[in-house]
């Protein structure tokens, strides 16, 4: 699959030269810029419609409508260029949207707004287009543990289950998960559980496993902690399992922990930490979910905010914020360790999604 040209889209923040999302072409390793696919707003997070025809994206904004929010806009991409024409935008009801992903049968999106302190749900029209939002939940307390980013809510993502019968938003603010029991065909979303982190956590991002659908794992950006978590789905209620630390002992410094992401055949687990500015690397024991830390290797760039693996499971394509860079590495499939191929420059990546047809 290497060997196959493939398109890949990098959004940008615009504050520092950043013109909005990027299209490259990706084969043995090696990014070529072909084109400003959007000029956009503070794109941040985006998602693939399950057709390929759509791509959406939030605009990490506070200032898009009277409500002090950020926005969702809906894409329409070119078969033949890589193109993307906008269809639409609508408010993301919060400031600052974070977070984007959509479900299986491309009914609704579903976004996380940080400084909202909030989770929404918007239907996808016919034309591909986006609908105003069909749930709007505005999440309430804080954990106060760091002063200055747990003073209130932050909703920081919002992922489905596989079997999509539950929404999974983890709320930084409070150092909770709030689940949700999702309505694919109404987009609805009701409170069904709440799982609260170790007091100034600061849960981030989840990922699943591939091969067993109850499992999943969290990021906790402030304690730099990676959180094994089982979801029981008769009641949508969540059980921690293992929790290790993701930096060396020994570090000092300031550190942000970001992204995490498992590898296709699901034999490793990968998280990124800003200040470190390195991977954590973990194997997975298929029998049992626990992980093992491996490795620790520098992603080759500051302030490493977003990293993907391709579908092959072969790279992991990193964009370094503050090193305005994007560098690809290949893993090694025996022990998950990784190799620099290669690297592009960037102003201020955020996040990287592969076309795949």
């Amino acid at each position: 699959m290497s060997s196959t040209s493939q398109q890949t889209y990098i959004s940008s923040y615009t504050d520092d030269g950043g013109e909005g999302i990027y299209l490259y072409s990706f084969k043995d390793g090696q990014l070529s810029l072909e084109s400003l696919a959007a000029a956009a707003t503070n794109p941040s997070f985006m998602a693939f419609h399950p057709n390929r025809t759509y791509l959406y994206c939030v605009n990490e904004t506070s200032d898009y409508d009277q409500d002090n929010s950020g926005s969702v806009s809906a894409y329409e991409r070119d078969a033949t260029t890589g193109a993307l024409k906008l269809l639409n935008t609508v408010t993301s009801k919060g400031a600052d949207p974070c977070y984007i992903t959509i479900d299986s049968a491309g009914s609704h999106v579903l976004v996380a707004n940080y400084n909202g302190g909030s989770v929404a749900t918007f239907p996808v029209q016919a034309d591909g287009s986006l609908g105003e939002a069909k749930a709007f939940i505005k999440h309430s307390g804080e954990s106060k543990v760091n002063a200055q980013r747990q003073e209130a809510p932050h909703a920081h993502s919002i992922n489905l289950c596989p079997s999509e019968q539950y929404a999974i938003a983890l709320d930084l603010g409070d150092d909770k998960a709030v689940v949700y029991k999702y309505d694919r065909a109404q987009g609805t979303l009701e409170t069904t559980s709440e799982f609260k982190f170790q007091p100034g956590d600061g849960p981030r991002h989840l990922v699943f496993t591939p091969f067993h659908h109850s499992w999943c794992y969290a990021v906790a950006e402030l304690s730099n902690e990676i959180v094994f978590l089982d979801i029981n789905e008769n009641d949508g209620t969540l059980q921690e399992i293992q929790r290790l630390p993701a930096l060396p002992e020994d570090f000092q410094g300031t550190n942000l922990a970001s992204e995490i992401n498992i590898t296709p055949s699901g034999k490793f687990l990968y998280a990124s930490m800003r200040g470190h500015d390195s991977f954590s690397i973990f194997a997975i024991n298929e029998n049992n979910g626990k992980l093992t830390k491996v490795g620790q290797q520098s992603t080759g760039g500051a302030h490493p905010r977003h990293f993907n693996i391709d579908p092959s499971g072969e790279y992991v394509i990193v964009g370094n914020k503050d090193g305005h860079n994007v560098v690809v590495f290949k893993i090694d499939q025996s022990t998950g360790f990784l190799t620099k191929i290669s690297e592009v420059q960037q102003r201020q990546p955020v996040c990287i999604k592969f076309y795949t047809n």
